[in-house]
């Protein structure tokens, strides 16, 4: 795991923009600022902000050259677990590239709409331009924090910041990190004690699975592509024999459970350790090797595993 620590680097020496990778990025808002729930019993109520923000990352993932493989909407921050991949944008005709931009800049079908997808596609510079975005993290996250500010400075009646900061990206660096964080980030409602189950949390994409279930396989969302070689029913197991863990730390991990964890590298101790350290200020979490290698990439050569 390579430390955070309190050094700031610029994104672009975090994620590789040209090649992409899988990373947990976290919005948070200002102090004193919500973003869904309710901040006091008689005050107002945010809630549908929260299917706003789930449906908007949904509809990205289906835009931009991006796979959301989990995501959780808190009372003042949300996750998002993703793999970013621009060889599949630079796999896009230019006619497909100005209709998935157009889709998120357009506020609706206007008339003529075919004419200026197509007049779009004829200005070269553009489309190089818009190509590179749709491949990118930080575009990807723009488009979620930006019109989500909007509305709650709307509905709030304030101006000024509504997130605080940039968003943090995690680098996973393996197909094991990648299911510790999608499994962190589902379970995020039952640690926070705001549900009782994972298939119960509202907002999450654990409950999305279950509610849209169309194969077994532990895909990315929307799509039959998946990095981690876990079906859904193994899944949900993984993550109640985590909330169980938790509160039994002595607790053994069913054959089943252990079965899985090794097939990503992992034994069952190894995970509980990885689970907890989430919590920590982390910049990419990975095997030994990996991580070393992405830290000697960033400049960073101290590393805590």
């Amino acid at each position: 795991m390579a430390d955070n620590r309190s050094v700031t680097y610029p994104r672009s020496h975090l994620v590789d923009r040209h090649n992409g990778g899988c990373y947990h990025c976290i919005s948070r808002c200002v102090r004193q600022a919500w973003l869904c729930g309710q901040a006091t019993h008689a005050g107002p109520s945010f809630e549908h902000r929260s299917a706003w923000l789930e449906e908007r990352i949904l509809v990205l993932a289906r835009v931009f050259a991006v796979d959301v493989y989990a995501y959780a909407v808190m009372s003042n921050h949300y996750h998002v677990v993703v793999h970013v991949r621009p060889e599949q944008a630079r796999g896009w005709c230019d006619l497909d590239v100005a209709r998935r931009w157009m889709r998120v800049c357009s506020a609706r079908t206007l008339h003529g709409e075919d004419e200026r997808i197509h007049a779009f596609a004829e200005d070269a510079e553009r489309i190089a331009r818009c190509r590179e975005r749709l491949g990118n993290l930080s575009w990807f996250m723009r488009f979620i924090n930006e019109p989500m500010a909007r509305i709650a400075n709307r509905e709030d009646e304030r101006t000024g910041r509504f997130w605080d900061g940039r968003f943090r990206s995690i680098a996973l660096l393996d197909e094991s990190a990648l299911l510790a964080c999608v499994a962190y980030v589902d379970l995020n409602p039952v640690r926070a004690g705001i549900a009782d189950s994972p298939e119960r949390s509202r907002g999450t994409s654990v409950r999305h699975r279950v509610k849209n279930r169309k194969e077994d396989a532990l895909t990315a969302i929307g799509t039959s592509t998946s990095l981690i070689p876990v079906s859904l029913e193994g899944y949900l197991e993984i993550l109640r024999w985590i909330i169980a863990s938790e509160s039994d730390r002595g607790l053994t991990a069913p054959a089943s459970v252990e079965t899985v964890l090794k097939q990503s590298g992992r034994s069952s101790a190894d995970w509980v350790s990885w689970m907890r350290s989430q919590r920590l200020k982390r910049r990419a979490y990975g095997n030994a090797q990996t991580v070393q290698d992405y830290t000697a990439s960033i400049g960073q050569f101290w590393v805590k595993q």
